[in-house]
């Protein structure tokens, strides 16, 4: 090819290519909620990689293109982990982290999978490949780029404008959304380009990885040792509804916080007409948009466990004095009802927490249709353990990670029967009976609280929004008719949500905390910590309370309670609204 035949066509499959590679690194930040870069839609990466081929254009073509192409692939498929990332948790990638999660998402994927989503995954995947075969001609032309002087014209003017740019102009204009994720370990979080993202991200997981090796060091606490040492003459039954996704999102998002502001005063109305008093307060839940069980994990230790490493780190240790040994020294049978856990090949099922009564989805006897991502709904794991599991002769507390709210809300509302064994007297054959039979029981779904414009309307044809108010407004429901019909009258009742919900624009990780009781002296000891009457949300709470705090403020109310109405006085239980270190109890 001689230089002046090439001067044409040169420049302006030049300018293509970088526009292709560009717009596709990109695509990742269109299609998901991650947000976009500040350069969006050229890159940085593309421009370097751009110089370096037309730098060879007459040494070592076709090897280079090959490196070029693969470095290229591996930025492209970090822009797509990174995006899924985001979506699943509202958080960047890091990778130490991300990568024992691999089982679960597969799983997670194949349980959700539906013929309209495998066609449209079919088709993604096909898009895909054929974006990525038009790489390797995308960085022919780059490298052809480089015969030229007019693409050399093109690359030094490109240079001229994104480095300035890139160094100067944008960190003094703050582009860039703050990447919340590496804010441990980085004063900058504003991670404006992928190049940036992905050594903050192997940043991260180094941190994360020397935080493990660094927890021997942490100052040790005993507060929840000395919580054996009360003397709870005066024992209530305790229940902890965990609603799936409940955040408050709902009082912040403009299509949302009038709807649900009346669903808390209707449900509000109903439990004090039937002589239940409430307090309610919000605080920020250990993570964002999924993994529960990380959640669970922060409620049940009284440790602020945001990372799975974490997790794994406390599970190790059996003799850690969580919420539910606490409460089994002083009496409690205390039984945990997770009705989508099941054994899965490379997950094993196991109760870490030692629960008197671990029930699980083989644990239910359910025979009914199968709904949503848990399969067996709320309704019927309620009240399935309130006739078999819960004793009437002994305390006990329950704990319900409730599984109606998950995944996306894609499934539709829940089906709500008069009486729970109804769910086994359902088909359950594959000809569509049982999808019938599950809108019928889902069609009296307005019960008051939530306006009509919003339950006219077919559930799956209303925006993710509104899918997301009424299938927590189902779980309000359920939790409503329970207490009024079912919870025993000295019951102290815990409703929150584990974090805020997925997809949905975010901008803290705050959840609504809320305590019933029927004798208002137990609500003292959450009033005197900044809870406020009622259930409407406050706009700034007094006191914030985090989920890892919640461990110990259940242990103060009950002691509190116990001095002001028996004898012997107890001393004030240890009171720990941050949680305690990492470190394990010194005993």
């Amino acid at each position: 090819m001689s230089l002046k035949a090439s001067q044409g066509p040169s420049f302006g499959a030049l300018a293509a290519a970088l526009s292709i590679l560009s717009l596709l690194l990109m695509l990742p930040g269109y299609l998901t909620p991650i947000p976009a870069s500040p350069f969006a839609p050229w890159s940085v990466e593309v421009l370097v990689l751009a110089t370096l081929l037309a730098a060879t254009a007459y040494t070592a073509r076709q090897s280079t293109r090959w490196v070029a192409t693969a470095v290229y692939i591996g930025y492209l498929l970090y822009a797509l982990y990174d995006a899924l990332v985001y979506t699943a948790f509202q958080r960047h990638g890091i990778l130490y982290e991300d990568l024992r999660f691999l089982t679960n998402a597969f799983y997670l994927i194949s349980e959700q999978a539906e013929p309209t989503m495998l066609l449209t995954g079919a088709v993604a995947l096909l898009a895909l490949g054929s974006l990525l075969a038009m790489i390797p001609r995308c960085m022919q032309a780059l490298q052809h780029g480089g015969t030229t002087p007019a693409g050399w014209a093109l690359l030094f003017g490109l240079h001229l404008v994104a480095w300035p740019v890139v160094l100067w102009h944008a960190p003094a204009e703050e582009w860039g959304t703050e990447h919340r994720a590496y804010r441990e370990v980085r004063e900058d979080d504003r991670l404006r380009t992928l190049t940036a993202q992905i050594h903050a991200n192997l940043d991260a997981s180094r941190q994360l990885r020397d935080l493990l090796q660094e927890m021997g060091d942490a100052p040790p606490d005993s507060a929840y040792y000395a919580y054996t040492d009360l003397t709870l003459t005066d024992r209530p039954p305790l229940y902890w509804f965990i609603i799936e996704s409940y955040g408050q999102v709902l009082t912040t998002h403009p299509d949302l916080q009038a709807p649900f502001a009346r669903v808390l005063r209707r449900v509000e109305e109903a439990l004090a007409a039937d002589g239940w008093h409430m307090a309610t307060t919000t605080g920020p839940a250990p993570i964002r948009g999924g993994r529960s069980w990380l959640a669970h994990a922060t409620l049940l230790s009284g440790a602020h466990i945001h990372r799975q490493v974490l997790d794994d780190r406390f599970k190790s240790h059996p003799s850690y004095p969580t919420l539910v040994r606490t409460l089994q020294h002083h009496g409690y049978h205390t039984i945990g009802l997770q009705p989508p856990n099941r054994a899965r090949p490379g997950l094993p099922l196991r109760d870490p927490y030692q629960f008197d009564t671990a029930l699980f989805y083989d644990d239910l006897q359910y025979e009914g249709p199968s709904y949503g991502w848990g399969g067996i709904p709320d309704q019927y794991s309620l009240y399935f353990t309130h006739e078999n599991i819960l004793p009437r002769d002994q305390p006990f507390f329950l704990f319900f990670a409730m599984a109606d709210a998950h995944a996306l809300w894609r499934h539709g509302l829940a089906p709500y029967v008069d009486h729970w064994e109804r769910f086994n007297q359902a088909p359950t054959d594959s000809d569509g009976a049982a999808r019938r039979w599950i809108r019928q029981h889902t069609q009296s779904t307005r019960d008051g609280l939530l306006p009509d414009s919003l339950t006219q309307r077919l559930i799956l044809n209303q925006p993710p929004e509104i899918r997301y108010l009424r299938t927590v407004t189902h779980n309000w429901r359920l939790i409503r008719d329970y207490l009024q019909a079912d919870a025993p009258d000295d019951a102290v009742v815990w409703v929150f949500g584990d974090h805020q919900p997925p997809v949905l624009p975010l901008e803290d990780s705050d959840v609504p905390i809320h305590i019933f009781a029927r004798d208002p002296d137990r609500l003292q000891p959450f009033l005197e910590q900044g809870f406020t009457r009622g259930l409407a949300l406050p706009d700034a709470p007094d006191q914030q309370w985090p989920l890892e705090g919640l461990y110990s403020l259940t242990m103060r109310a009950l002691a509190q309670y116990n001095a002001q109405h028996n004898d012997p006085p107890n001393e004030a239980a240890p009171l720990r609204p941050e949680g305690v270190p990492y470190r394990m109890l010194a005993p």
